[in-house]
This record gives structure tokens, sequence and C-alpha cells, in this order.
């Protein structure tokens, strides 16, 4: 534990093995840990995570959605509120985005693997060993045979990125082809390009201009905003449905 907490202090929370949390969760929840080392840093503020849950308010919620991982049925790519309304559609989770107990309170802490991921440029100093390791606790759930969802915020940005990344290693699938599965398959977006890249190198490919490799057709392109304007998801029948 001594070892972890020093490697966490020079590193980040990022730099700790997803297995060596898994570990701990059998004795000292995760979250507790966290929440006790930021509440050390920076002090008490009870209406700030990780001392409450985020994006609560009406405003920032999300209609839930999750859809299958289209080349492995039993990992469910998913939004943060599909985890909140749905707590029984998996086994175990592997979030991607701040999440609290609260979110998810029947869930064992050893089966809910919280990932230490930014969904903004420049915002994560390991980010490719951090995509190697959220794939890579994939696999581990999936080898114990448990259902997991995997899921960030809105589930289409750091979702799709994880999902490609371990149809990569587990599945072996082609990275960039899977890329363009993954990201369409949640109605993705591509607004933080350093995913994309990050999932690339790490099987040796260099993918300067994700948005044009991936979606060589310019006007088919998936942003944010389009995401928002022209996708709904529904989490009964697991599938998007485009908008009229």
């Amino acid at each position: 534990m001594h070892t972890g907490a020093l490697a966490g202090a020079l590193w980040g929370a990022s730099a700790i093995p997803l297995h060596a949390w898994r570990h701990l969760a059998d004795t000292l929840d995760p979250h507790t840990l966290v929440a006790d080392a930021l509440r050390t840093a920076r002090g008490t503020h009870p209406h700030l995570w990780p001392e409450t849950s985020v994006r609560t308010e009406p405003h920032q919620r999300l209609r839930p959605f999750a859809v299958a991982h289209p080349l492995d049925p039993g990992v469910l790519l998913a939004n943060l509120d599909h985890l909140r309304e749905h707590p029984d559609s998996a086994d175990a989770v592997v979030s991607l985005c701040a999440t609290h107990p609260t979110d998810a309170p029947h869930l064992r802490s050893r089966d809910w693997v919280r990932v230490w991921l930014h969904d903004r440029p420049r915002a994560n100093p390991n980010l490719h060993y951090t995509l190697d390791e959220a794939a890579a606790a994939v696999a581990t759930l999936r080898a114990e045979g448990k259902h997991v969802l995997l899921h960030c915020w809105a589930g289409a940005s750091r979702t799709p990125a994880v999902a490609a990344r371990y149809a990569v290693t587990a599945l072996g699938a082609p990275a960039l082809p899977t890329l363009t599965q993954m990201i369409r398959a949640v109605g993705g977006h591509l607004d933080n390009p350093t995913l994309a890249r990050a999932v690339a190198e790490l099987s040796g490919q260099n993918l300067p201009d994700p948005a044009l490799t991936l979606f060589p057709d310019a006007s088919a392109t998936p942003t944010r905003t389009a995401k928002a304007a022209g996708q709904q998801v529904t989490s009964s029948t697991k599938h998007l449905i485009p908008v009229p």
C-alpha cells in the first residue's frame, strides 16, 4: 500500500496499476482512499467530487443509453446515467469518468474498476498506459465470466477509445477500423483526437489526423455537437436510433 501511495504521489493516480486498485478493494474502498487524499490536499469541499456525485442536476443529466460492444456482446458501452438508472445491466463496471459510490451502490468494490481518464487533450499524463490498463481491466473481468459495463460520462469519447483498445488486445481486431466501428457504434465523436491517436500508437500506427483517416468522408466526421443534435439512444433496445 505504501509503495502504491508513493507511486501515486509521484506519477499520479492513473499510474497505479488497476489490478492493484482491485486488490486494495478487498479491504478498502478505493473511492474512500481517493476522497481522503484529495481532502488532505485541498481541504473539505462537501459540494465537490469526490465528496459528492457529479452531474446530478436535471440540466446535467443525459438520456441513459447502452449498446452492446460490436465484437463482444458481453460488454455494454454506456454512459454514466445508464449505470445510475439500470444498475442490474451488468455484473461489473469499468468507469472512465468521475463516479461516486451512490452511482452504483449495489456493486462490490472489487467489481467496480474506476479509471482516472480525462476527456481533454493533454490532461492525461499517462494516457497510453491508462488506456491499456482500462482495456486490460475489461478483459480480466470478462475472463472472470462477468458481463461488463464500460462507460464514461456521455459514452461518446473515452468509452469507444477503450472499447477499441480492448478489441485489439483481447480479440485480435485491427486498430484503425475498430476505432471507426466503436465511435460509430456509440454515436461518438473525435473532439479529443488524442484518445484515438493513442489507441493507434499502442498498435504501432501513426494517426496524425484521426478524422481524415477514420472518417475519410469529411461530411460524416462525428463531433460532439452532431451527436447531440442527430442521435438519441435508448437503453431498452440497446440500439442507436436516428432522430428524423
